[in-house]
């Protein structure tokens, strides 16, 4: 049987055949944040003490569960990934804020896969 699209992109990363089931070490292309559970790691990367983003070019935050926010918590919870966005220049994430800033139309999956449309036509 073939590969899922899943293996054929860690396979290309790992630079061998992997099949599901394995564990793997690879660099990914992207890590997606949404305005739920980004806030959650902001913290416990603040309170690691590291400072910089290993790959920021790399990180997207995609506010779109709770925006425009439904009430306060959410509200604060969209300034907490809007604020580590800009301190760390997360160009991706300045951009679908930007863009995007009144979605809530779950655009998370949308927005990465925009950004990285050739590599998913490659395989």
């Amino acid at each position: 049987m073939g590969q899922t699209i899943t293996e054929k992109i860690f396979s290309q990363h790992a630079g061998r055949e992997v099949k599901a089931g394995e564990i793997v070490r690879v660099d990914i292309d992207m890590i997606i944040g949404n305005d739920i559970t980004t806030p959650i790691s902001i913290k416990a990367f603040e309170e690691s003490g590291a400072e910089t983003l290993a790959r920021p070019d790399n990180f997207c935050i995609v506010m779109d569960h709770y925006i425009p926010a439904k009430d306060i918590a959410s509200a604060n919870q969209a300034k907490i990934s809007r604020e580590f966005a800009y301190k760390h220049k997360l160009l991706n994430s300045l951009f679908t804020i930007s863009k995007f800033p009144m979605s809530n139309h779950h655009i998370n999956t949308k927005v990465v896969l925009s950004f990285y449309n050739s590599l998913a036509l490659s395989f």
